[in-house]
């Protein structure tokens, strides 16, 4: 996986990402153990770019994350 650096912090971020609406319930139910296999696979691949926001299942895609 390529990254990118920010340039003010020199914190680096892989260019792909995975979108987390779907650990909300948003798309069907979705088990922790799932949620958990999605980010063990994209840590694997090298994603360190999660995009998650309060709004996703009222804090139930963070709470995921969080775990």
């Amino acid at each position: 996986m390529k990254n990118r650096q920010f340039l003010h912090t020199g914190a680096e971020v892989s260019r792909m990402g995975i979108g987390a609406m779907s650990f909300s319930n948003f798309y069907g139910a979705v088990s922790r153990d799932e949620v958990f296999a999605i980010l063990d696979a994209a840590r694997d691949l090298g994603v360190k770019h999660i995009d998650t926001a309060n709004i996703y299942g009222k804090g139930v895609s963070e709470a995921h994350i969080g775990a």
